[in-house]
């Protein structure tokens, strides 16, 4: 009766936080992951963030107190593995894909039809931005991420029968690619949207699955273009239009497996579903919050760059290359191509490390302040990386500068094919880095109804971007005849860097404002 009243000696004013601290890490040892409020559906169906009326009641936390241990990839991590390896899987196709229908495109119906392959897969990427926004909100993320893979083993097995036939016509060609790639952004708009259901609204852990599946796509982009290239040069083209049915298959199969342990049995009833919000509401959004307007921005200009370089720059130089040398197109342009993926895998391991800065320097924050430290911190990050971009997208300089294009009076001495392609590396690693934090800012500051939507308008307005452009620089190197055409090229190029690195200055800058979400 007398210690009653007496606080136990054991325990002390904080040693409460303490036991939650050493629980917490005792659990992420061992896979368990208890660092953020999951939202609602799929792992977190029927789980829900505090309401307002919560915040600040006695005994109530802003957010649990972080893990002593490095934040590990949730539990399930084998199905995100497999989702990862899933997703190289579909690269590894579509790098391959993406090297031999345009240089085919080239060599037999001439420069109109690539750039028709072009404008039409960008457009299509456009659209299936929207389309996959729409189809996530009405059949559920699960539906659209595995429909999207079946729907495309029909389509590219068509494209393989055609060829086989010899009746692929243009037409057919530009057609059944650009219907591949409206499936592909359908399908790449609900990984965006599924990874923070999965994940949470966590910066740092969004952009460590991010990271890991640019590095994904990266290395299938390494190999992809340069066994493409050498399948082409030993077994024809129609090597490359047969493997790409037997991949979507594949990945198809390890989606299902994959999603059935994420989504808790694979149950995808409209129980699942979130109220979205609308597109006006999510256009406003995006306008109004200055993280998301320049992060919507880089992102369009980056992956001009990268749409420029893989269906247009890439093709055209290792056509006007292999004509002069004697070599083949396709493995002139598949080098370009497999180093600049190369560059993204570098790229990619340097944004682990700068993540891990980030965390590190809000581990010693107070726990309301954290998630916004780490917002911010993430915009800065992604504004100079935006900024480095700018300056390695000068390289597209470097084509005049080689011997088969003959425009030795401009410069005064020829460089060797493979210096000009090295140069990709650094442009690579320099694309990379901001493609996948642009990504992660935009998952993590957007409320769940709006996740989808606002992925859904990122990469409309790239691929609609892209599109324009395609139509532009297509037209430029039908009219413009030997070194001219990459001459303009250069000279738009320098035009794209000044405004990624204005646009990076920005984002840079809104990092360091307050009243981040």
């Amino acid at each position: 009766p007398a210690a009653a009243g007496r606080s136990h000696p054991g325990f002390t004013k904080d040693s409460g936080a303490a036991l939650d601290e050493a629980i917490r890490a005792h659990a992420v040892d061992r896979g368990f992951d208890l660092g953020s409020n999951p939202a609602a559906g799929a792992l977190g169906a029927g789980a829900a963030r505090l309401s307002a009326a919560s915040i600040g009641k006695p005994g109530s936390r802003e957010e649990p107190p972080a893990a002593k241990g490095p934040i590990r990839l949730l539990p399930l991590a084998s199905s995100l593995w497999l989702i990862l390896g899933n997703v190289a899987l579909v690269q590894l196709g579509v790098e391959a894909m993406s090297l031999a229908v345009p240089q085919y495109a080239l060599g037999v119906f001439g420069y109109g039809t690539m750039a028709a392959v072009s404008a039409a897969s960008s457009i299509a990427l456009a659209a299936g931005s929207l389309l996959g926004s729409w189809s996530f909100d009405k059949l559920g993320p699960e539906r659209t991420y595995i429909g999207t893979l079946g729907a495309r083993v029909a389509v590219a097995a068509t494209l393989a029968v055609l060829y086989a036939t010899g009746i692929l016509p243009a037409a057919a060609l530009v057609g059944l690619f650009a219907a591949d790639f409206l499936l592909h952004y359908m399908n790449t708009v609900a990984l965006d949207a599924l990874a923070p259901r999965w994940l949470g609204d966590d910066a740092v852990r969004l952009n460590r699955f991010g990271v890991r599946r640019q590095i994904a796509i990266d290395a299938a982009g390494f190999l992809g273009p340069l066994g493409a290239g050498m399948a082409i040069a030993l077994w024809s083209y129609g090597s490359v239009f047969w493997a790409y049915p037997v991949l979507f298959a594949l990945s198809t199969i390890g989606g299902l497996f994959a999603l059935r342990n994420l989504s808790t049995g694979f149950s995808m009833g409209r129980r699942y579903l979130m109220k979205a919000d609308g597109w006006r509401e999510t256009l406003r959004l995006i306008v109004a919050t200055p993280a998301l307007r320049w992060s919507v921005l880089g992102f369009a200009l980056v992956t001009v760059v990268m749409m420029s370089l893989y269906f247009l720059a890439g093709p055209a130089f290792g056509a006007a290359a292999a004509a002069a040398s004697g070599g083949s197109a396709a493995q002139i342009t598949s080098v370009m191509t497999g180093l600049f993926a190369a560059g993204g895998v570098l790229g990619s391991l340097l944004q682990l490390r700068l993540t891990g800065r980030i965390e590190k320097e809000g581990a010693s924050l107070p726990a309301g302040s954290r998630e916004a430290h780490k917002a911010r911190a993430m915009q800065r990050q992604m504004g100079w990386s935006l900024a480095a971009m700018g300056l390695a997208i000068l390289s597209f300089w470097a084509l005049l500068a080689t011997a088969p294009l003959a425009v030795l009076p401009i410069f005064g001495f020829a460089v060797p094919i493979y210096l000009v392609q090295l140069l990709m590396l650094p442009l690579g690693a320099a694309w990379a880095i901001p493609t996948v934090g642009l990504v992660t800012i935009l998952q993590s500051q957007t409320s769940a109804g709006a996740k989808a939507k606002v992925a859904g308008v990122n990469r409309f307005l790239a691929m609609f971007a892209s599109f324009v452009f395609s139509i532009a620089l297509g037209g430029m190197f039908s009219g413009l005849l030997g070194a001219s055409g990459f001459v303009a090229l250069a000279g738009i190029m320098s035009v794209f860097a000044a405004a990624t690195i204005f646009v990076g200055w920005r984002l840079a800058r809104s990092g360091r404002e307050t009243g981040v979400k």
